[in-house]
């Protein structure tokens, strides 16, 4: 059903965040292969960490190393000039019974043989010494852990990831001083803690002091199997959940419950990043979201809306990895998805632009661009069905997620879930 939508109406924004311009670094993505990361097709400035790096395979044994894959990433990554995050995760089994549990020497009394001495953690200290000793200048972010409200990848106290923070924050700054450390990143929606309660624990248990940056994972949690769109998604009823899975609302929810558990508990003012985040899985037998045309709508407006909110990096996961990977938009035969050809426009729209907050008016989602040299921009998508919307005069050009360009014809386009630019046509 098609309506017709007034598109010079005074539109009411969301709550105020601010604007601001939109960098390259603000661009993420989790890419796997090396050999892709040396030839991506696609532009972005935040390399998300890599599938393989965790502390379990680079240390298998204690003191003994496996640095030849991630040497090999972390140089083709270096190569693009990209930001890498390394994620720490995954306790190896001769540290602790489980590797979603702290190291069995968390409080030890005895002496530490590697660098700093002292006693306590000695196993993890000589893990992230040696790490940020190979890759000093190389890697510039460090996100403390990944996951940790899900059993999982965590299952011990707060206050235990709060030691193992200090620790590393220590090491980290002493050995590469340029370097900056990130919170642990929970998972929106939480299994079994939700994202924003986790962290509120970890921040008033003593964590707020070891981190530079916040962090945490934007997806979110459907009741069916398809994926709910990123900005749409309302807050969850009480009781709302999906398995072990509780129902987090949209990404501005997840994103407006993480700054304010922020700024509430000493890290006000501190850049926050998602550092992880998409439409969900895609194999033979399951996918969140199996339309092309759906996920390159998705893909778009997950990161426009994070942009217009304030979110200072969106990282998505992943590039590649088809079968049985998540949010996937390369195949190796086949090369780039539609939903890669979707985010490569939305870079393209964005990049060094100023965007202000993406406002909603009825069905209407609409987020306002500027550029110095005069270029002023809108785009656009509805999120109720097709729409006739009328357009401003000062726009003259539409661009859609596939790349094609046409004239604003009779005043008016259609505009669908998948967003559109309209440009004025000067200043690209």
């Amino acid at each position: 059903m098609r309506t017709s939508i007034f598109g010079l109406i005074l539109l009411l924004p969301l709550p105020a965040m601010g604007q601001r311009v939109v960098k390259q670094s603000f661009f993420g993505m989790h890419v796997k292969d090396p050999g892709l990361v040396s030839r991506m097709p696609v532009k972005f400035g935040t390399i998300g960490p890599m599938a393989g790096s965790a502390w379990k395979w680079l240390e298998p044994k204690p003191g003994e190393w496996n640095w030849s894959g991630y040497d090999a990433w972390v140089k083709a990554a270096n190569g693009q000039g990209y930001d890498i995050i390394y994620s720490f995760v995954r306790t190896p089994p001769w540290a602790a019974s489980a590797q979603n549990l702290p190291p069995s020497d968390l409080y030890s009394s005895t002496a530490c043989n590697g660098p700093g001495g002292g006693s306590g953690d000695c196993m993890f200290r000589n893990f992230v010494y040696a790490l940020v000793s190979r890759y000093k200048g190389r890697i510039k972010y460090y996100q403390l852990w990944n996951e940790p409200n899900a059993n999982g990848f965590w299952n011990g106290p707060v206050e235990d990831l709060v030691r193992m923070a200090r620790d590393a924050y220590t090491i980290i700054h002493e050995v590469d001083p340029g370097a900056r450390v990130l919170t642990p990143a929970p998972g929106a929606g939480g299994y079994p803690t939700m994202h924003h309660q986790w962290l509120a624990a970890y921040l008033r248990a003593g964590g707020a002091q070891w981190a530079d940056i916040g962090s945490w994972h934007g997806y979110l949690q459907a009741t069916t199997y398809t994926a709910p769109w990123p900005e749409r998604a309302d807050s969850p009823s009480p009781g709302c959940s999906v398995g072990t899975w509780r129902c987090p609302g949209s990404v501005l929810d997840t994103y407006k419950q993480v700054r304010a558990v922020m700024d509430a508990n000493g890290m006000a003012g501190k850049e926050l990043w998602d550092t992880e985040g998409g439409w969900g899985v895609n194999d033979d037998k399951h996918s969140d979201l199996p339309d092309p045309s759906d996920q390159a709508a998705w893909l778009a407006r997950w990161f426009i809306v994070q942009a217009g909110a304030g979110v200072d990096r969106a990282v998505w996961y992943m590039f590649d990895g088809a079968n049985g990977g998540w949010g996937t938009l390369w195949d190796d035969g086949a090369g780039m998805r539609p939903a890669a050809v979707a985010y490569q426009q939305v870079h393209d729209w964005l990049i060094d632009a100023t965007i202000k907050p993406c406002i909603k008016q009825k069905s209407v989602w609409s987020c306002e661009l500027t550029r110095p040299n005069g270029f002023v921009a809108r785009v656009v998508w509805s999120d109720g069905g097709d729409a006739s919307y009328s357009v401003a005069p000062q726009f003259n050009t539409v661009r859609d997620l596939g790349g094609k360009t046409y004239p604003v014809s009779n005043g008016a386009v259609t505009i669908t879930k998948a967003p559109l630019l309209l440009e004025s046509g000067f200043g690209r």
